[in-house]
C-alpha cells in the first residue's frame, strides 16, 4: 500500500484512458462510414504517415494541411475531406465511470490534470463534447505545447506548468513508451489496458495511494 503523502496531482492521458479511440485506419474508416480502400502500404509510406501525424500533433501543421498532405501521401485514395472525416470519427466516446473518480478526487481536494498527444481537431471535439475531459482542472495538449510524448521535454514542461515535481504526480497512460518515459522522468506512472474498462483500473491505483 502506498502513501498519498507525496501525491499532489493526478494526471491522465486522454485517448485510451478517458476517451475511447480507434486504433487502426480501418477502424477509423468504419467509424466514419467510409469503405476501407487498399493503400500502398510500404515501409516508406508508413513512416511518412507517422511523421505527418506527429507534425500535426505538435502543431507544426494545421488541420486543413494535415488532410491535404495525408491525401497526397496515399495517392488520393481518400480525398482530404475524407481524411478529416476519419480524423473526426476517431474519438468514440468516454469510458464509463471515470467522471465519478475525478469527482471523488476533487471532493478530497486532489488536483487533476491531463497530458495528451492530440491535435487541433480532436482537442476542439473533446472540449465541446466530452464532459469528463472538461472536469479536469488543468489540460495540456501536445499541439499547443509544440512537443509530444514520449519526449522527456514534455514531461518537464508539464511539471513546470503544474508547479509539481514528477515524484508527486500520479500518471495514467495506455502506451508502453509513454509509461517508460514518464517513469524515467520520475513520475509515478501506471499503465492502463485500453481494451478493458478503464475506471476500475484507475480506481485500484487511486485506492492504493489512499486518494479516494
Amino acid at each position: 500500500m502506498s502513501s498519498n503523502d507525496a501525491i499532489r496531482l493526478v494526471c491522465f492521458d486522454l485517448g485510451g484512458v478517458i476517451v475511447r479511440i480507434c486504433r487502426t485506419w480501418e477502424e477509423g474508416c468504419r467509424a466514419a462510414g467510409l469503405d476501407v480502400r487498399e493503400l500502398p502500404l510500404t515501409d516508406e509510406l508508413r513512416l511518412a504517415r507517422r511523421d505527418l501525424l506527429h507534425a500535426y500533433e505538435v502543431g507544426a501543421i494545421d488541420r486543413a494541411s494535415y488532410g491535404q498532405q495525408h491525401s497526397e501521401l496515399i495517392e488520393g485514395r481518400y480525398a482530404p475531406e475524407e481524411v478529416l472525416a476519419i480524423e473526426q470519427a476517431w474519438l468514440l466516446g468516454e469510458y464509463d465511470g471515470v467522471d465519478r473518480l475525478i469527482d471523488h478526487l476533487h471532493a478530497r481536494a486532489v488536483p487533476t490534470a491531463a497530458l495528451s498527444n492530440t491535435n487541433e481537431g480532436h482537442w476542439s471535439q473533446m472540449d465541446h463534447r466530452y464532459p469528463t475531459v472538461n472536469r479536469l482542472q488543468q489540460r495540456l495538449a501536445s499541439h499547443l505545447l509544440g512537443m509530444r510524448k514520449p519526449n522527456r521535454e514534455i514531461f518537464e514542461a508539464a511539471e513546470s506548468h503544474f508547479g509539481v515535481p514528477g515524484s508527486a504526480i500520479l500518471y495514467f497512460d495506455d502506451l508502453d513508451d509513454n509509461i517508460h518515459a514518464a517513469t524515467a522522468a520520475g513520475w509515478r506512472a501506471h499503465q492502463i489496458d485500453y481494451k478493458q474498462p478503464t475506471a476500475p483500473q484507475i480506481e485500484r491505483s487511486l485506492r492504493d495511494y489512499a486518494l479516494i
